[in-house]
């Protein structure tokens, strides 16, 4: 199982991405909120369609494809909204659909996850 911690606006966000991941192989879902933390870890999670352009996401190997971020330049005050986290565990096979479900969500994920 992999830990994920996604970071999103507000509590109808996390709840609405909290429905959507009942459908996947997934434990210990949590809701919290942060006051205040560096950022800077944040990524924009993606599912890799095999792009070749210079400026495409980062990959890690994945069970189905290949998991991707891209790193958030100049949306400060987008990452600065981020209070809530969804927390919980997803098995590898469901990942990337997990990811998938958060980039649609506009969820961030720590960088860190892919790792």
């Amino acid at each position: 199982m992999k830990e994920v911690q996604v970071y999103l606006r507000n509590e109808d966000e996390a709840e609405n991405l909290r429905s959507k991941l009942n459908k996947y192989d997934t434990e210990n879902i949590m809701l919290d909120h942060i006051e205040h933390n560096s950022m800077d870890h944040l990524v924009v999670p993606y599912i890799q369609t095999g792009s070749t352009a210079s400026d495409a996401p980062q990959t890690m190997a994945g069970p189905i494809s290949l998991a991707a971020y891209q790193e958030i330049i100049g949306e400060e005050d987008d990452r600065e909204q981020r209070r809530t986290v969804l927390s919980f565990k997803v098995s590898e096979h469901d990942f990337n659909h997990v990811l998938t479900e958060i980039h649609n969500a506009d969820g961030y994920v720590d960088r860190a996850v892919f790792e």
